[in-house]
């Protein structure tokens, strides 16, 4: 702050001192790899210098053609041979419509010319040489990528939050009781998230803005500022240098509230300080809903957080990912609900001790326990969640555990050799893997699994610690490979590394068709025993679902080397032949063919949240015994040895589906957790849903089907082609089918697939 350059030897003696020339707001410092060069940075300044290391006396300036910003370029790092010199900061271009922040790369130690590169989408804060050459850096968006020493990027990941950051505050809109929020993020696209549905939209709210003018209270002087104003007068709520981002008067002038850069403020009508809740990231919205019972915050960290207006208790927080389908809410207390496919976008960080790193655990590990969407469904009735615990624990008539998580943790696996991106040469491999367990906890299962699907498994005691070796064999082809763990608690995240085929080695000859046989097993009951749960068209679904594949067996440019089927339908979709098609499936398909499941019918969950297929004879008043429980398809698609795809058009409308045991009138069941289940490492299946949580698969006369399947059948009759083949994959036909069904049923319907976090993309037919 001084203007000042000191350097110190290891004990922090002073060596030596200078005053700086290039500016006077130093930002970094970089010493070059051998320690005699010291580059500086400089906020004010668009200057960046080199000095001796040792004397503190300038050398060279170097090259900042083109960047007039002050503060520009003022990350500095040096390559890991000293050759190099790469800034980062400010400093931005625009190149086809776009801004894009730079980063400059210097040769011969900055003497040298330079090479501009498009880095991210905000200031760039941090860089890091690679021991190989090139960097690693990190901006604020939150992205991060890498470039080589040419100056070449690499490697660049967006960012997974929403961007509130936005002066018009008017969209910010808040429904009676905080039941709905209505949102626009980066892009200008509005979200509206209905909290009793679960469902997020894509359009705005109709509900009313926040207010900072009313009731004879008027705030002023508070966007962008430190010191905002209530009728004229100062408000001395703000830290120092903090900003305020966001304002609201609460109805009938009973108080405002501030949102700012680090905390979220409450003062009654006087301007008197209620409450002060520090806040993860800058409170860029702020909305405080009609009957006063909750502030709700749009936030920097991507989230949107509910907090009780009497004294600012935090109840609930919302993530929606930026591909607007994926969303998780949760509690304080780590209660949550989420989308199909979002469990594992949120988890528990877990410290170890200073001598070693920190552990995550995803949402998914701790699923049985904490995934408790009836809590969720009472926090905005009690505003308390440990009220919102103890209503919904009585109406199921379970009491929650009340032991510590640290105590229920699962184990982690470790793969030791082959090391990720080898390249291989032959179909047989030596895995070598470690295991841990926390509070030595035995391991009880070991599941080692090649694209997501399992070639061993072992039961009974394996060694902690120890370096374990498994000879396996994998496809000709670039693969993963993934080793699981469990302990009596659960499973661990899979240990995952890739595999590449080396381009010159030839595939072993066997002289018979390689190609995969595929295994169908589709189910539609449309015509129950209990006449109140008739559907229209699920039967002519799996009937049609299963023709239109048949057709990929036969010629030998197909896919598949033979395609058979197993079709139920109606009165012949029993609990026993279901049961008995599951087992046929887990039996025939091997390690190199593809298991498809098809289901269209009702689902329904019991009072304890468990769920059912309903075979043509299901009684709802008697499940276990008539229901197909999702524990025995669970069981058969974490058995099946070969890829494996689940389609499920299992909720459709009707006064039936809803929990057994609740009040009469249409819930629909719970998706997400059977989702979550399928796709989870361990299981490793793909799934196509007809819906997200709460929602109506629909069907119409006019398309002969339900939405869902009329989509599915397009896209794999040709529609869902990969662009310039008629190869169909997963995630094209996932592509069409979301579009499609959303298309169809005027945005009343969204399908979701879900993808295991192990398995790759891959083909499922050839279009006509």
């Amino acid at each position: 702050e001084d203007g000042y350059i000191r350097l110190y030897d290891a004990n922090f003696k002073l060596l030596n001192k200078n005053k700086t020339t290039g500016g006077s707001d130093l930002y970094s410092l970089a010493f070059s790899p051998d320690g005699r060069l010291l580059a500086l940075g400089y906020e004010d300044s668009p200057t960046v210098q080199v000095l001796d290391a040792s004397t503190l006396r300038f050398r060279y300036t170097v090259d900042m053609t083109g960047n007039t910003e002050n503060g520009g370029l003022d990350i500095l790092t040096f390559s890991a041979d000293g050759f190099q010199l790469v800034a980062g900061g400010s400093f931005q271009k625009y190149n086809n419509g776009k801004s894009w922040f730079q980063m400059r790369l210097w040769n011969e130690q900055g003497k040298g010319g330079y090479t501009d590169l498009d880095a991210g989408q905000n200031t760039i804060m941090d860089t890091k040489a690679l021991p190989g050459g090139g960097f690693v850096y990190a901006g604020t968006f939150p992205d991060w990528g890498s470039i080589d020493a040419a100056g070449k990027r690499l490697r660049y990941v967006g960012s997974d939050v929403l961007d509130y950051a936005t002066n018009d505050k008017s969209q910010f809109r808040l429904g009676s009781g905080g039941m709905e929020v209505s949102v626009t993020s980066s892009g200008g696209l509005p979200l509206r998230f209905d909290l009793p549905k679960r469902q997020l939209l894509e359009s705005a709210s109709v509900f009313p803005a926040a207010a900072t003018d009313r009731n004879g209270l008027q705030l002023s002087d508070w966007l962008n500022n430190t010191n905002p104003k209530l009728n004229g007068k100062s408000l001395s709520l703000l830290e120092q240098y903090e900003l305020c981002r966001s304002a609201a008067v609460a109805t009938g002038g009973t108080g405002i509230v501030l949102g700012a850069s680090w905390n979220l403020y409450c003062a009654d009508a006087s301007g008197n300080l209620r409450w002060k809740q520090p806040v993860p990231g800058t409170t860029w919205c702020v909305n405080i809903d009609p009957t006063k019972q909750v502030v709700v915050a749009a936030l920097g960290d991507g989230t949107i957080r509910w907090y009780r207006f009497r004294d600012g208790k935090h109840l609930l927080t919302l993530y929606i990912h930026p591909d607007r389908k994926r969303w998780v809410l949760w509690t304080p207390g780590g209660y949550f609900d989420c989308a199909p496919g979002a469990e594992d976008l949120l988890g528990w960080h877990v410290n170890q001790g200073a001598d070693h790193e920190a552990a995550y655990y995803p949402l998914s590990k701790f699923r049985d326990r904490f995934y408790r969407p009836d809590v969720i469904d009472r926090i905005l009735e009690t505003y308390d969640e440990d009220l919102a615990l103890q209503d919904a624990d009585a109406a199921r008539g379970k009491t929650s555990s009340r032991s510590t998580l640290l105590d229920e943790l699962p184990p982690s696996a470790r793969i030791l050799s082959p090391v990720e991106g080898t390249e291989i040469s032959s179909t047989k491999i030596t895995l070598a893997y470690s295991l841990q367990s926390p509070n030595s906890e035995p391991i009880t299962g070991l599941r080692i699994l090649v694209d997501g699907r399992p070639i061993a498994n072992g039961r009974g005691f394996k060694p902690l610690g120890q370096r374990l070796e498994e000879p396996i064999e994998v496809p000709v082809a670039n693969c993963t490979v993934s080793v699981v763990a469990e302990n009596r608690f659960g499973a661990s995240e899979p240990a995952t590394l890739r595999l590449f085929w080396k381009k010159t080695a030839a595939a072993p000859t066997t002289g018979v068709d390689i190609r995969p046989k595929l295994y169908i097993l589709s189910i539609g009951v449309s015509k129950y025993q209990n006449t109140d749960m008739k559907l229209d068209y699920a039967d002519d679904d799996a009937r049609e679902f299963a023709a239109l594949l048949q057709k990929q067996k036969g010629s030998s440019s197909s896919l598949y080397s033979d395609v058979q089927t197993r079709v139920l339908l109606d009165e012949a979709a029993t609990k026993e032949s279901i049961l008995d098609g599951l087992q046929w499936l887990e039996q025939e398909t091997t390690s190199h063919d593809v298991a498809m499941l098809f289901f269209a019918g009702h689902g329904v969950d019991d009072r304890n949240g468990n769920f059912y297929f309903l075979p043509a004879t299901a009684d709802p008043a008697a499940l276990k015994r008539t229901g197909v429980a999702h524990g025995d398809v669970q069981t058969t698609v974490a058995s099946v040895s070969g890829k494996i795809i689940v389609f499920m058009d299992a909720c459709h409308s009707g006064s039936l589906m809803r929990p057994i045991g609740t009040a009469r009138g249409e819930m629909l069941p719970e998706i997400a957790p059977v989702v979550n289940e399928l796709i989870s490492a361990e299981n490793g299946a793909v799934v196509f849903c007809s819906t997200t949580n709460r929602q109506k698969a629909l069907e119409d006369s006019a398309w002969g089907h339900g939405a869902f399947t009329k989509a599915l059948l397009e896209g794999l009759g040709g529609k869902a082609f990969s662009p310039g083949t008629k190869k169909i994959t997963v995630k094209t036909l996932d592509a069409y089918v979301a579009e499609r069904v959303k298309e169809l049923t005027g945005r009343q319907q969204t399908p979701t697939t879900a993808y295991p976090p192990n398995v790759p993309d891959f083909p499922v037919s050839y279009g006509n």
